[in-house]
């Protein structure tokens, strides 16, 4: 389908009428109308003319003339100028010639001249002595147009037996018929039969339409009865052209013209420029204008030309009234191949149908092409590396161009089961399938190869699997993806994905309204409901995200926030942020308000507290700020999330406001957000507030496992606690607990104040 100029084999329209029409038809009627004349003329002339001269005769009569007619019209008319009896029976003519008349009413006449003719009466033989001249009409043509070329023979060495009813010669015979001229050995012809056979080294020379015309065969026959000719392994060159059977059938019709031409056994048909077909048969039909109108070969096609090759069951042409190729079906296995400086291209389909005209050069071309069962075409470069392309589906359509001089396939569709396969051959490789596919092709030299793809779009329950190598720093990555529909683009590589689509690569899966895949990369942008799923490859506790906007940029995910916030959770954490930022291959993680903007309070986290000597969750910790740094737990050291920009937490006990605060999560999975709070240090301008009282200080350090508040400050800023009933409280450190109102309080040096303070006094 991506083939060259396109010229349906290389037959133009012109070589194979020419094959049809010029020398086979030709030769075959004058050799007929040679030995044949017409049945009726011949035979009774033969047999009547020993009678009408007088059987008796042994004498010699100069100016010999005899006509024959019936009802008035004449059969023929013979003069001799001089006819001899010979004492042993025989007769002898001399300087004879014959006029034979067509049927009443038309202009056709044939003649025959020689020195001398003999006929022996008692063996019913007739005998021409020396050379025999023919001077015949054209039958397809002579009543329509008196003055049309006539048909010349020469042979001598003539022979007929009344008695068989047999012509024959073993001398060569010459005939000519305008710019014609042929040539054959030996003949017969069978008057009751209407058989004509020639015998051996059958030729045909000349012009025909202002080209050269040759032809060969072993032998010939020819029918009359049946208007049917018999070659024998022949062969016809006309122009730059060449066919060949090892028997080829013509079937006359009834104005002399050919209806049907039969070939049988290494039929070929080939152009001047290399181009051939071969099968074991060949049918073709032709119009009563001489033109053809169908061209069939069964049994096995092969086809092949300088630039490739191709093969089918069966191959045919089909012509328009003015005898120029409009269609071509190729049919049964096909395969097409074509080579160029830049790419080897494949096609195989149960069938191929190809609509065809001339070009500006007269060529025949390949206009649009379709390609049923099983289609596919593969084409690759032969550059280093070489990349190649691959399309399939149930049908596929091309539509040519021609860009220069070159022709080749602009659009191709698809349709069922359709597939495009790319591979770049540095190991970057993209399938995708679906219902429909339609592919826009670059010209020949232009963009990376000469069957770039330009554009591509695919519909119907799409499906893409791409494949990208470790290079620039990126780990190998792969991809799948479904979708309902898929565009992409040649010039960026992008590969567009709309109508629910769905991305798994690299541990990540994710849904979107619309998904663009790089190709070569393994990157992805999403956006319009973003909804994702990430498992680390440690095999951490699943990490679900929603958001706005979403890109893929090898191993770093990250995700925007539209109206809502991105969003993303573990089946114990939650956070919440305007941008979140995940690296798949460290499970470090980022959140932060966009870039340039100053909001704050924008990062929302939600973390489990661990219970007193144990693993288990006492509760969540709610922690806002405007940046958040998550680094996973590694070897010995736990994982912590450090928050940053106008600091609140929540635990169950308290809330506290910082400048930053740093999270120490418990366990040594190396997950995103796993393990519970261990431990919280608050710094900066620290606040934390409880029931009954506030605190402030400059350092704070929260641990869950026995949710205890320990508030330092500095020696000129020293923590203290206001309570509502106690009053103020301050030292050096400052520790608070959840569930009671007890502050324990360290002063200066070594000195340790404890306060009780009582939750309700009573009145005593």
């Amino acid at each position: 389908m991506g083939s060259r100029r396109g010229r349906a084999g290389g037959i133009s329209v012109t070589r194979l009428r020419r094959w049809l029409l010029v020398g086979v038809v030709v030769m075959l009627v004058a050799l007929a109308s040679f030995i044949g004349i017409a049945r009726y003329k011949a035979r009774k002339f033969l047999h009547d003319l020993p009678a009408k001269m007088g059987i008796d005769i042994k004498s010699q009569a100069n100016g010999f003339t005899y006509s024959q007619s019936v009802k008035g019209h004449t059969l023929f008319t013979l003069h001799a100028a001089k006819a001899i009896q010979r004492q042993n029976g025989k007769t002898t003519l001399h300087d004879v010639a014959i006029t034979l008349y067509g049927p009443e009413g038309s202009h056709e006449t044939d003649s025959i001249r020689g020195a001398e003719f003999e006929y022996d009466q008692n063996n019913g033989i007739v005998k021409a002595m020396g050379e025999v001249h023919l001077d015949l009409a054209s039958p397809a043509n002579a009543q329509q147009n008196p003055s049309a070329k006539r048909i010349s023979v020469t042979t001598s060495g003539l022979v007929f037996t009344q008695k068989e009813g047999i012509a024959t010669t073993d001398q060569p015979l010459h005939i000519e018929y305008g710019d014609l001229h042929g040539t054959a050995t030996g003949a017969d012809y069978t008057t009751s039969t209407g058989l004509l056979n020639l015998h051996s080294a059958v030729t045909m020379d000349g012009t025909q339409d202002r080209q050269p015309v040759h032809l060969t065969a072993a032998s010939a026959q020819l029918d009359r009865n049946q208007r049917l000719a018999t070659l024998r392994m022949a062969l016809v060159r006309t122009g730059d052209m060449n066919a060949q059977g090892d028997t080829v059938v013509l079937d006359a019709g009834p104005s002399g013209g050919i209806d049907e031409i039969r070939a049988d056994g290494h039929t070929s048909l080939q152009s001047g420029d290399g181009i051939r077909a071969q099968a074991p048969k060949l049918v073709a039909k032709v119009s009563e204008q001489n033109k053809p109108t169908l061209v069939t070969m069964s049994g096995g096609v092969t086809l092949s030309h300088p630039e490739g090759s191709g093969s089918g069951q069966t191959a045919v042409m089909h012509f328009d009234g003015a005898g120029n190729a409009k269609t071509a079906e190729l049919t049964g296995g096909v395969t097409l191949d074509h080579h160029s400086p830049t790419s080897l291209d494949h096609l195989t389909a149960d069938n191929l149908v190809a609509n065809l005209a001339p070009d500006a050069t007269r060529h025949t071309v390949v206009k649009d092409a379709t390609a049923t069962g099983h289609a596919q075409l593969h084409s690759t470069t032969t550059g280093k590396p070489a990349k190649t392309t691959a399309v399939a589906g149930d049908t596929l359509h091309a539509i040519m161009a021609t860009s220069g001089k070159k022709h080749y396939v602009s659009l191709l569709t698809g349709s069922g089961s359709t597939r495009l396969d790319e591979d770049d051959g540095a190991g970057t490789t993209r399938t995708s399938t679906g219902d429909t596919l339609q592919v826009k092709l670059l010209p020949p030299g232009v963009g990376k190869s000469a069957s770039s793809v330009q554009s591509a779009t695919q519909d119907g329950r799409v499906t893409v699997a791409a494949k990208s190598p470790a290079k620039n720093g990126k780990a190998a990555s792969e991809t799948h993806a479904t979708a309902s529909h898929a565009d992409f683009d040649g010039a960026t590589g992008k590969l567009l994905l709309t109508g629910l689509p769905s991305v798994t690569g690299d541990g990540m899966q994710i849904a979107a309204d619309r998904i663009a895949l790089t190709q070569g990369s393994g990157d992805a942008d999403a956006s319009g409901g973003v909804r994702g799923v990430y498992q680390s490859k440690q095999n951490g506790d699943p990490v679900h995200v929603t958001a706005e906007h979403a890109t893929i940029a090898g191993s770093v995910a990250k995700f925007f926030a539209g109206t809502h916030a991105a969003r993303m959770w573990t089946s114990s954490s939650q956070m919440e942020a305007p941008v979140i930022e995940v690296d798949r291959s460290t499970n470090r993680l980022m959140a932060h308000a966009p870039s340039g903007s100053a909001a704050t309070g924008t990062v929302h986290l939600l973390l489990p507290a661990s219970a007193t000597g144990k693993e288990k969750s006492s509760g969540v910790v709610r922690i806002v700020g405007t940046t958040l740094l998550y680094v996973p737990a590694e070897g010995v050291h736990l994982a912590h999330a450090d928050v940053t920009g106008g600091v609140t937490m929540q635990t169950s006990g308290a809330l506290l406001t910082a400048r930053q605060a740093v999270a120490t999560l418990s366990g040594t999975t190396p997950g995103v957000l796993s393990g519970n709070v261990q431990q919280i240090v608050a710094t900066g301008a620290v606040n934390i507030t409880q029931p009954g009282r506030t605190g402030q200080g400059e350092r704070l350090v929260y641990t869950s496992s026995d949710q205890r508040y320990v508030l330092t400050g500095t020696p000129q800023n020293q923590p203290k606690v206001i309570d509502t009933q106690k009053g103020t409280i301050t030292g050096t450190t400052l520790t608070l607990h959840s569930g009671d109102n007890n502050v324990e309080v360290e002063g200066a040096g070594t000195h340790r104040v404890h306060t009780e303070v009582e939750a309700n006094p009573q009145k005593k």
